[in-house]
């Protein structure tokens, strides 16, 4: 799953220019803007038991100087990954309330976008 939403958020999202990275792993020398994909976690569902909502975080990094390019490049990622099936096997969805921060370790400014996929165990 984490290789389809890095593959989707690097064709879909143009601000991007491909550079999307799985967490922790981004070029130390790497253009800005850039993302990451985090796999967070995961949950079972309640009612279905083969059912599982892993938890997903993409993490926007900018520069220090503003964080207007980072809501646009939000919007995009929302739109290439809401409610789209990846593999055929994985729909994710966006679940609002990101935040901003910074990563002081990096110099960077950042925006934290939350997702849940929906995974059937077969």
């Amino acid at each position: 799953m984490r290789t389809a939403i890095i593959n989707q958020l690097k064709d879909q999202v143009a601000g991007l220019g491909g550079r999307v990275y799985q967490a922790f792993l981004a070029p130390a020398n790497v253009q800005k803007p850039y993302a990451t994909v985090k796999m967070a976690g995961e949950r079972g569902d309640l009612r279905i038991p083969w059912a599982t909502h892993p938890a997903v975080e993409v993490r926007l990094y900018n520069e220090k100087n503003s964080f207007i390019p980072l809501d646009a490049l939000e919007k995009e990622c929302i739109t290439a990954l809401n409610g789209v099936s990846l593999n055929g096997k994985h729909q994710l969805r966006w679940v609002p309330g990101g935040t901003d921060f910074e990563d002081i370790q990096l110099g960077l400014i950042g925006r934290l976008i939350n997702f849940r996929a929906t995974v059937i165990n077969e």
